[in-house]
Order: structure tokens, then C-alpha cells, then sequence
């Protein structure tokens, strides 16, 4: 591992080296329902799942995340722009050099004379010599016609399919015209942009198995053809050797961790609508390794199942190798009922009656979207589970409607078949194309003309045995995103086709799909800004948004392990109710154990958190690790200084974290401490450890947390906490100390 930041480091690839020997663990990707604009939760599930299994079934566990890019966040997810780019410079700036010199004069550039004065081919011109069958070493031996052939690539302008990239959307530069300048010599040519996500080079990353594979890679991408027909490739650029230097560091995958203190590997980000949409194949493979037999990797396969868990199967696990023993179907109540009818769904604008209020006929209509995803999803062979991401406005008669327990019996240990592909590699670019379209409902495919050159193009090249990545809206199983449900007898329309020869796949087009994306009307960079006086981003948020997801997507997901048994009705809110219906020891069941967890543990009176009762601000969590931020605008106040009580849910327990300020003897002081919500014996099995500070100090401290039964006036007169005098304090703070702003971090670990 190497350290990249505070926060952050890197995982190595000699990983796999040291780790050959080693069985893998049980691999499993997440996909979901065709979605809303909203977006269901996949990632969230994702994080949710690998936590509950880590953390709570002492699982090992590695989640496998792709990168975010600025694009969308700034939008409404980037890394290969500069690699990317450099290519396209080199191949204006070659048609550029070709155009004004003769043969002689650009080979004699090629190949600079040195001080003695003898001339010589690096060591990528050989790679280039090789495929024109030249096998001389010294440049002074090549004839007048192999100086020719060598040293003009004479690239066909209107062939050229390599596109500049940026990380951010931009509809404008879809398409522009570049060689306008005055000592451009009017070399104009139309092109355009792509996002960063969709280039080959983050599909490369993603796909490729080891730094020498990269390598090869990057130099066998196709800019475009020479005008004999010919494909050019990056190495007869010769910049293959450079790109691979630009992105050796961006091979290692970033190594993070979830707030349960789960591994995350992190790395590439192509998307799913207009690339292969999956983490890269090298952080699997060392997640695999890492989590040993019996352990779990799970990673995400971007938007619905007919897009990204499609495209991991079909292209990710066939360069792989892996197979996955469990496929999971993120769903929710909002997207059944937009596909069983539901009106429209509109980023930014607030959710319809229809998806606040319970309306089953609605979800019943809308669970063919999601059987078609199961069918299409069990066809490769793999067991398939079903995960409801549950919201706040969801009832119980509209998941009953579903039909689905969200149970994972063992999938992962009840593997009966190997991984089928959807297609064959050896059929016609057609045939792949037109058996995707069954698998969304197509009758049929209508090609354009322009597609219908470029697919004859790519298979007189050689290229007919790649895999296929639809570039596809994600709103639909068709190419028009109005069209909810499950369409059928739709032909889909192909637009264009391309090829990323060196990522190793064939993507067309499909309708009006574009690899730029555009910016809304109301962008998400209205929200953000920093902080100047702490230094700090921050998203603004509207008073009374309604996220959608308001239930804890840990709690939700545990079912994706345990059977599900109703244990019957639960005092207080839908998210303990979904609680109570785990099976197993994952924390109270009994009626005196749900009104002990439920008393307000100062003042033992009946509560439903979050609430604000007798002053007593009472906040909910889920975790092992927690960053609190407290501030006061009068530091000098001590008696009626309002404390907080944050509760949280971890290892299957509950704790309390207590925070207040109080008079010890005469110097006002702050106290954090933890308390445990059981027995003074079950308490000592854990410990945890708090920490605040700020202007380059600290204090740290570290305990076993004290039993609920002990009043909070006890453990704060017996001093057991971390003690923090005011002028400390409001050292820590920063600023001009006349508001208090501190940060208590901390986590609670298990003792063995």
C-alpha cells in the first residue's frame, strides 16, 4: 500500500503476486430496476450490505466502488482526460506534419540523427515496424517505399473517431470545428467532446488485468483508418508508451472505508448508459484475494440490470474470468409505481401524490419492469436476489404487493450452474446486437446507413469477435425513455457504431444517446460552496427536503443475508419495525428489551426518535465511527446549555453519545462521554475512544463505555469522558474564539 493522502491510499498490484496462491471469496454484483431519475439506491445498498455483513455478521468483506465524476455531480461522476487528450493532440498534430513535409524530411524527424550522427528507431517504432512486416533495425536500411510506408500514416480525417474528453458536462461542445487559428494552415476538421467517463481509456483501466496488459491496450486503440481502409492504432502514433505512463499510477485501485470501518477498493468510473459501467477487473481480483473462502465481495454494476449488471456479465466477467455466485436486484416502491403508471418523476421538483400516499394496484402494475430484470438476470445463470430499498412513505400492504421478502437464502453457497453468456463471441456483429434487443423486448433492429458502414468497416478489420456495450438510455428497456414497464415489439433504432479496440469491445448507438452529457436547467452547483472561515465545502439543502430514502440502508439490507421472520409489531418507528424483522441475534426482539430502547435514557420516558423532548435534542445513527460537529453561539452560557444525545446502532447494540456543558468546581468545562444501552457486564465488551481538536492539537480520549443503568449525572460527576476545559475549547475553535465550534470524532470497536 502506498499512502496518497490523510484519508486515502493505494493498493498495490503486487497484491496479487503475494496473494497467487490464495482461494477467492464469493463475488457478487448489485444491479437494480430500470430507475427513476431519482436513482434507487444501488450504491447505497452496495455500502449497506458489505457494512452489515462486516460489521455485523464478522464477515470479511470488500466493497468495489467506481470512481465519482465531476460531470453528473456537478450536473444534477474523472481521471483519464489528460491520457485521453494527449492522443488527440497527436493525431491533429501528425496530419498536420504529414501535410507540409515530404517523406524524407518526416522520417528524417522521426528518427533525429544523434551527436555522432547515426540515427535509430525507439523503442515503440518497432512495435509499428513489426506490423508492416518490416524486420530492419536501422533506419538507414529501410527503402525510399518502407521510409514511406513507415513514416506516413496518412490518416483518413473523416475516419477519425477518437474524440477530446472533459469531466464535466458541457452540451456545447458536442460537436466543434478545431484548426481555426491563423498557423493551423487551415487544417479544419469537425469533432467533438465526450465526458471523461465515456472515453476507451477509463474502459481500458477498467478492464484491463495488469500493467502489461494496459500496456498493450492503450497501444492497439484505433483513432481511426488510413485512407487505404487501414486501422491506426495508438503505438503508430507512438504515443502508446507515454499514455501508459500517464496512467501507471491510475492502475492502483484507492483504498477507503465505509462508516462501519469496511474496506472500499475505488477505481475507474466508466458509466453504464454510454460505457461498460462496472469498477475495474484489478480491484475485484485483489478483493477477491483479500476476502479469502467465505468472505464477500460485492461491487456495483451501474443503472438497471439491462445495462450494467448486462455489461459486467457479458464483457467485464468474460476478460475476467470471475463468475459471480449472486446477482442482486435493487428495487423500490417509487420506481414500481412510476413503471406501473405513476406520473412523471422530475429531478429537483417534489414527488407526485401518487408516490407519498399508498396506491398498491400501482406496484402491482409495475412489477413486470422488474420481473423482466430477474428473468433477464437468472438467464446467465446466477442465483438472483431481490433488494427493496425501502423509503419513508412506503406502507406495508404495498410491500406485501411486491411479493418479496428481500431473503438471500445462501445464494452465494448454492451455486448449481456455471456463468452463461447472452452470446456467443464467434456470431456477426448483428447477431450480438440483435440478441441484446430480444433480452429488452425489441422485435427487431433498424441500423442507419452510417451504422451499417462502420459494422461492415469493423468486421473486414477483423474486429467482428469483440463483445458488444450498448450505448442506451437508462430510463427504459427501450431506446425511448417515456416507455415504462416492460416494452415489447419496439424495433431499435441503431444510430451509429463504434469501437473501443483497445478497451475490446463494439458500441453502437441507440437512438439518440449522446456521450456528452448536458448540464439541467438548475445544476447541482447551486447548492455548493465553501465555508471561508473553517476552509470547508459544504452542500446547501433545502429546509424540509424529502431525500426519498429515509430509512437506514443497513438495516434494510441485513435481510439480503438473513431470512426474514415478522416477529410481529414493533413500538415505534418504520425503521425499527424493519429491525424487528431480522431473524438471528442482531440485537433486542423482546417487549421489555423494545421499551428500554425506546426510553429517553435521561428522563425514562416513552420515546420515538429522532425527537426533541424537554429540551434534550436526540439524533439517530448507524455505525462504528462518528464526526459530530457542535457549535454554540454563546460559549459563556453553562446552565442552560442545550446537550445532545446521539444514539447509535452498531455490532447489533445501541450506544449513547452525550455531549453537555457543566460547571466542574469553579471553571466551566464540556464533557463527551459513551453509554451503553444493556447491562454494566455486556458493555465491557466494547471500548471505544473520542478525539476533538483543531489549530494543529488534540486530545484523545479512550474507554469501555458505562451501562445505561448508570444515570448520565453519575458517569459525568465521576468525570469518565473525555473533558474538555472552555479555553481549550475555544482554542480548538479557530476564529476570533467568541463561538464554539468543535468536532468530537470517534469510533467503538468489539473487544475480542
Amino acid at each position: 500500500m502506498v499512502e496518497r493522502s490523510l484519508s486515502m491510499r493505494e493498493v498495490l498490484l503486487s497484491v496479487l503476486d503475494e496473494l497467487e496462491g490464495s482461494a477467492d471469496g464469493y463475488y457478487v454484483v448489485v444491479g437494480g430496476i430500470t430507475p427513476t431519475p431519482l436513482g434507487e439506491g444501488k450504491s447505497t445498498t452496495t455500502v449497506g450490505l458489505c457494512q452489515a455483513l462486516g460489521a455485523f455478521l464478522d464477515k470479511k468483506v470488500v466493497t468495489c466502488l467506481r470512481q465519482p465524476s465531476q460531470g453528473p455531480t456537478f450536473g444534477i461522476k474523472g481521471g483519464a482526460a489528460a491520457a485521453n487528450n494527449l492522443l488527440a493532440a497527436a493525431i491533429d498534430t501528425r496530419i498536420f506534419h504529414e501535410s507540409t513535409q515530404s517523406d524524407k524530411a518526416l522520417f528524417n524527424r522521426l528518427c533525429p540523427p544523434s551527436k555522432e550522427g547515426k540515427r535509430s528507431f525507439s523503442d515503440i517504432m518497432f512495435r509499428r515496424l513489426k506490423k508492416l512486416g518490416i524486420t530492419k533495425t536501422k533506419p538507414e536500411d529501410l527503402t525510399p517505399q518502407e521510409v514511406q510506408k513507415f513514416a506516413r500514416l496518412d490518416i483518413d480525417p473523416d475516419s477519425i473517431t477518437w474524440r477530446r474528453v472533459m469531466d464535466v458536462n458541457d452540451r456545447f461542445l458536442r460537436k466543434i470545428t478545431i484548426g481555426q487559428g491563423p498557423e493551423e494552415k487551415g487544417k479544419l476538421r469537425e469533432t467533438g467532446f465526450d465526458i471523461s467517463v465515456a472515453s476507451e481509456i477509463m474502459a481500458v483501466l477498467a478492464l484491463t488485468t495488469s500493467l502489461a496488459d494496459m500496456r498493450e491496450r492503450l497501444g492497439k486503440m484505433v483513432i481511426g483508418n488510413s485512407k487505404a481502409g487501414d486501422p491506426i492504432t495508438a503505438d503508430d502514433l507512438g504515443v502508446g508508451g507515454a499514455l501508459t505512463v500517464l496512467m501507471k499510477d491510475a492502475i492502483n485501485p484507492t483504498l477507503m472505508q465505509t462508516l462501519e470501518g469496511t474496506p472500499v477498493l475505488v477505481h475507474a468510473g466508466p458509466f453504464a448508459n454510454i460505457a461498460h459501467g462496472n469498477s475495474s477487473i484489478v480491484a475485484d481480483k485483489i478483493a477477491l484475494k483479500l476476502v479469502g473462502p467465505g468472505g464477500f465481495v460485492v461491487t456495483e454494476a451501474g443503472f438497471g440490470s439491462d445495462i450494467g449488471t448486462e455489461k459486467f456479465m457479458n464483457i467485464k466477467c468474460r476478460y475476467s474470468g470471475l463468475m459471480p455466485q449472486c446477482a442482486i436486484i435493487v428495487a423500490t416502491i417509487r420506481a414500481l409505481k412510476m413503471h406501473g403508471g405513476g406520473p412523471e418523476v422530475v429531478a429537483g421538483k417534489p414527488l407526485d401524490h401518487a408516490y407519498t400516499t399508498e396506491n398498491v394496484a400501482l406496484v402491482e402494475a409495475g412489477c413486470v419492469n422488474l420481473t423482466r430484470h430477474i428473468s433477464n438476470t437468472k438467464s446467465y445463470g446466477v442465483n438472483v436476489v431481490v433488494a427493496v430499498n425501502m423509503f419513508s412513505t412506503d406502507t406495508e400492504a404495498e410491500l406485501n404487493a411486491v411479493d418479496l421478502g428481500i431473503a438471500v437464502q445462501r445464494a452465494c453457497e448454492n451455486v448449481t450452474q456455471p456463468l452463461k453468456f447472452l452470446y456467443p463471441l464467434d456470431i456477426s456483429i448483428k447477431e450480438k446486437i440483435e440478441a441484446i434487443a430480444r433480452s429488452y423486448g425489441a422485435k427487431g433492429v433498424e441500423y442507419s446507413e452510417q451504422a451499417e458502414k462502420q459494422i461492415e468497416m469493423y468486421s473486414r478489420q477483423g474486429f467482428s469477435g469483440l463483445p458488444i456495450c450498448m450505448a442506451k438510455t437508462q430510463y427504459s428497456f427501450s431506446h425511448n425513455a417515456a416507455e415504462k414497464g416492460a416494452p415489447t415489439g419496439f424495433i431499435l433504432p441503431i444510430r451509429d457504431v463504434r469501437a473501443s479496440i483497445g478497451a475490446g469491445f463494439i458500441y453502437p448507438l441507440v437512438g439518440t444517446m449522446s456521450t456528452m452529457p448536458g448540464l439541467p436547467t438548475r445544476p447541482c452547483f447551486y447548492d455548493i460552496d465553501l465555508d471561508t472561515a473553517t476552509g470547508e465545502a459544504y452542500l446547501w439543502i433545502p429546509e424540509n427536503y424529502d431525500y426519498g430514502t429515509d430509512f437506514n440502508s443497513e438495516i434494510v439490507v441485513l435481510a439480503l443475508i438473513i431470512e426474514i421472520k415478522d416477529n410481529g409489531p414493533w413500538r415505534g418507528s418504520a425503521l425499527r419495525k424493519t429491525a424487528t424483522c431480522l431473524g438471528g441475534n442482531l440485537g433486542t426482539s423482546s417487549t421489555s428489551d423494545v421499551q428500554n430502547l425506546l426510553e429517553c435514557p435521561v428522563c425514562m420516558n416513552l420515546m420515538y426518535p429522532p425527537i426533541y423532548q424537554n429540551d434534550h435534542k436526540v439524533d439517530m445513527h448507524d455505525g462504528c465511527t462518528f464526526n459530530h460537529r457542535y457549535v454554540k453561539s454563546n460559549p459563556q452560557e453553562i446552565d442552560n446549555a442545550t446537550w445532545m444525545l446521539t444514539v447509535f446502532n452498531c455490532f447489533g447494540k445501541q450506544f449513547c453519545l452525550h455531549f453537555e456543558a457543566y460547571q466542574l468546581g469553579m471553571a466551566p468545562v464540556y464533557m463527551a462521554f459513551l453509554r451503553f444501552m444493556g447491562s454494566e457486564a455486556e458493555a465491557r465488551q466494547f471500548s471505544y475512544s473520542l478525539e476533538v481538536g483543531g489549530n494543529g492539537r488534540k486530545l484523545i480520549w479512550q474507554g469501555v463505555p458505562r451501562s445505561i443503568r448508570d444515570s448520565y449525572k453519575k458517569v459525568r460527576d465521576s468525570q469518565d469522558g473525555l473533558i474538555i476545559q472552555r479555553n481549550m475549547a475555544l482554542f480548538f475553535s479557530g476564529g476570533d474564539q467568541q463561538e464554539l465550534k468543535l468536532k468530537v470524532a470517534g469510533r467503538i470497536w468489539k473487544e475480542q
